[in-house]
């Protein structure tokens, strides 16, 4: 009978380790998600709220993304190259071949607005890099071909010469009141976007222009927004992520996603209906968080602009 008891607590004792093994082998999601906003940062719509079946169409409505983000990602754009051009330029004017191998920028934005749309103000940073190894920008820059063609190799002249390229932002987009972007439609809210984009470019051989490349990618954003076409509207709270990695020496790239539930609210800022990640639609925005990222300076050949 005892050895019955000792049996007994062995098996206890493995079931235990076995337990604190998992939890200590639980892995973190490659991306995390932003928090989520607050329900009424939203403001309230005017029309009928909808029954289930018609809410996410009243979402994926993207003309009213076309009027109101992209105004502020041209906003943020000029802005951004207008206050770091002119400093790259001056910068790159007294380059010795011996003289620097990295050149950035940075821009605050506090309360910008755009005149392309009233109601719309913008927050946030954005800033970006370039670094050349084994040359200097000024070898980089006089070493260019053809100016039109982006391609690396022909700024670089020796094997294992790169580049690497940081870009980043976080971006917030605040529309506080429901304002009229025609065609019936009324929209407001908050929609809060950040990213990064890294990149290094390496000769493997200048005859046969061989090159390897490297990157990641990573998006994110949290939204709370209000939407009124005029017969019905609604509130829509969500948060996104997601991150790739790509490299060409391996042929190869992961992405990772994750998505928050998509909640939809009334004016009382009451949860009505949960959709998951197979049924809402996400995506609606990534085209536009894209674009802060990408629209930035472009390192790789702006400079000899």
């Amino acid at each position: 009978m005892k050895n019955v008891y000792k049996l007994i607590g062995f098996i206890a004792i493995l079931a235990v380790i076995s337990l604190a093994l998992s939890c200590e082998q639980e892995v973190k999601p490659p991306v995390s998600l932003p928090s989520l906003l607050e329900v009424a940062d939203a403001p309230n719509f005017t029309s009928t709220f909808p029954e289930r079946k018609d809410v996410l169409s009243l979402f994926s409505e993207k003309d009213q993304y076309n009027r109101v983000v992209l105004p502020g990602v041209s906003n943020l754009q000029s802005a951004y190259n207008g206050a770091t051009g002119g400093v790259f330029r001056a910068n790159l004017s007294p380059l010795t071949p011996s003289s620097a191998n990295r050149v950035s920028g940075k821009v605050d934005f506090k309360d910008a607005t755009t005149t392309l749309l009233s109601g719309l103000t913008v927050n946030g940073t954005t800033s970006g890099s370039l670094q050349v190894n084994g040359l200097s920008l000024a070898d980089y820059i006089k070493n260019e071909v053809n100016p039109s063609d982006g391609s690396a190799y022909q700024r670089f002249t020796e094997k294992g010469q790169n580049r690497v390229v940081k870009r980043s932002a976080k971006v917030t987009f605040a529309v506080p009141a429901l304002i009229d972007i025609g065609s019936n439609m009324k929209v407001g809210g908050v929609i809060k976007a950040e990213g990064k984009r890294n990149s290094t470019v390496t000769l493997l051989d200048l005859a046969n222009q061989e090159i390897t490349s490297k990157g990641n990618y990573e998006t994110k954003y949290s939204v709370v927004w209000t939407v009124d076409n005029g017969t019905n509207g609604a509130k829509f709270r969500f948060s996104y992520g997601y991150k790739s990695d790509s490299s060409s020496k391996k042929v190869s790239g992961k992405s990772f996603t994750e998505e928050s539930n998509f909640e939809v609210y009334d004016n009382t800022n009451t949860l009505q209906y949960t959709f998951n990640a197979s049924e809402a639609p996400y995506n609606t925005l990534s085209d536009f968080v894209v674009s802060i990222i990408d629209g930035q300076w472009d390192f790789a050949t702006g400079l000899s602009n």
